[in-house]
């Protein structure tokens, strides 16, 4: 049986959620009840927000998600990947700096694994030949966080298991995400790369 991996690359080029920024380190949005929350780094005097404010990356890139909105896309993933892919065992998720915010929480799921690096999970579940999908995103959440606000899928399955990362993929470019290139499945069966449209 073919063992293969199916991509999918884009990028969020506008606000997809009610909700605004209200500076560069509070944030303002409606709760699922209707209330404001707002998130802030409260333990923080003066000094920390002006050093802060110089680290700034990327002036250039959009913040278009607040910390609350990336943990809801997040979980908004993961609620695709369970109807539309039953068969994945593993989500993998790259989550480079936690919020001062609740998770989604579908991030609290059994099979969902959330870490800074998930390079190594994804080559022992190769290994293993897992059917397991691995989400890494980078982001703006912050003015001082570096990212360009693209999203990598990849789902490593079985060829027959691969036809349903089409529903992913039209569910993340439904959410508000802009399809960079045209979606791929590789055949890496011992070890060999053969591409073919998706």
């Amino acid at each position: 049986m073919k063992y293969c991996k199916s991509h999918f690359e884009g990028r969020i080029t506008r606000p997809i959620y009610r909700g605004i920024l209200t500076d560069k380190f509070i944030y303002k949005f409606p709760s699922l009840n209707g209330n404001e929350a707002i998130a802030t780094f409260s333990s923080m005097n003066e000094h920390d927000l002006t050093v802060l404010s110089k680290l700034a990356f990327e002036e250039n890139i959009p913040v278009l998600l607040n910390p609350s909105q990336h943990y809801r896309f997040m979980g908004q993933f993961i609620e695709m990947v369970e109807k539309e892919l039953p068969l994945v065992e593993i989500i993998l998720m790259r989550l480079v700096e936690a919020a001062l915010v609740r998770m989604a929480p579908a991030m609290f799921k059994k099979k969902v694994f959330i870490c800074q690096d998930i390079s190594p999970e994804i080559e022992d579940l190769k290994r293993l030949r897992k059917c397991f999908i691995a989400f890494q995103d980078y982001i703006k959440i912050h003015s001082f966080v570096a990212g360009n606000n693209t999203i990598y899928v990849d789902l490593y399955s079985s060829e027959e298991c691969a036809g349903g990362f089409n529903a992913i993929r039209r569910g993340i470019i439904e959410l508000g995400t802009d399809e960079l290139v045209p979606p791929v499945i590789e055949d890496i069966s011992d070890g060999r790369n053969q591409q073919h449209g998706a």
